[in-house]
């Protein structure tokens, strides 16, 4: 059996850590039938331990690691393998899914599920109380997941298990920039998949709003995360951030301030939600807090 190193560098993660997550990503590996295995050594760092559980989650393979020469069929059970559970993670899936189950029966029940107030958070925003998010009437929260090709909001995992345990539907965004797209779909992908989410929870989100950004980047980025998800993300942008040629089949976010009703962009007729405020204060958000609205929730809903 071969050995190589996975090289991912950062110096917010502990040796022990970063060895714990050799054993796990080689348990996986083996589950799999791969053969070869990771050097157990503590040479290498993550931005954070749950950033490290995504490469146990479909996204390390392809996104810095050192793996030439692995098959394309052991590459895509990698990526794809987090489908396969251990004892503790089917127990908290068991979990995610009553979760999703009492929520999807609390819609067919007839109870109202359209006009929803929301927020935005990022590692900006720091820790978040939201239990105190929650009692202010925040029913959805999008938390940022990824940016680029490689930066990890270390607050991700916590954010979205925390809010789901408060009653709020969680989901993910990520901040797009110049670069690959489908090295940032498939880094969003993992992120996405080692917080848990999936049907039943918010949409993912692409957040476009930064120069060298392109509508054909953007086209490539969504049509990576439908392969690697299985779903279209909402696009998050302004009113005059560029012209669009397209909505490439997905909802729209639309960011406008200090207005009575959104400008929306074409070729879009209509936006999904609102953001109408970044200053807001929110109970339990440190600083300012991005607020959103929407008139239909459901619509949200992966």
């Amino acid at each position: 059996m071969s050995t190589r190193t996975l090289r991912l560098t950062s110096p917010h993660m502990h040796g022990s850590d970063v060895e714990q997550c050799q054993r796990d990503l080689n348990t996986r590996l083996q589950a799999w039938k791969i053969s070869f295995q990771v050097k157990v050594d503590g040479d290498y760092g993550m931005e954070s331990r749950d950033t490290a559980r995504s490469v146990l989650y479909g996204l390390g393979v392809d996104a810095g690691g050192d793996f030439d020469g692995v098959s394309a069929a052991d590459r895509t059970k990698i990526r794809h393998g987090w489908e396969q559970l251990d004892a503790d993670e089917r127990k908290l899936n068991r979990a995610r899914a009553r979760w999703r189950k009492r929520y999807r029966e609390r819609i067919d029940s007839g109870k109202p599920t359209g006009h929803a107030n929301g927020i935005d958070v990022s590692n900006n925003n720091g820790h978040v109380d939201w239990a105190k998010v929650a009692a202010d009437g925040r029913r959805f929260a999008w938390c940022k997941a990824s940016e680029g090709e490689t930066f990890s909001d270390s607050f991700l995992l916590d954010n979205v298990h925390s809010a789901r345990a408060h009653d709020i539907l969680p989901g993910a965004y990520h901040f797009l920039r110049s670069g690959s797209a489908v090295q940032q779909a498939w880094h969003f992908a993992g992120r996405v998949r080692a917080a848990g989410l999936g049907r039943g929870d918010l949409l993912p989100v692409v957040d476009v709003e930064v120069p060298g950004v392109t509508t054909a980047l953007v086209g490539q980025f969504v049509a990576e995360v439908k392969h690697e998800l299985g779903v279209k993300p909402l696009i998050y942008t302004f009113p005059a951030f560029t012209r669009w040629g397209s909505t490439f089949g997905c909802k729209l976010w639309i960011a406008n301030f200090d207005v009575a009703r959104p400008s929306i962009p074409s070729p879009w007729k209509d936006y999904a939600v609102w953001q109408h405020s970044s200053t807001a204060s929110v109970p339990g958000v440190s600083g300012h807090c991005d607020v959103n609205v929407t008139d239909n929730l459901e619509e949200l809903i992966w």
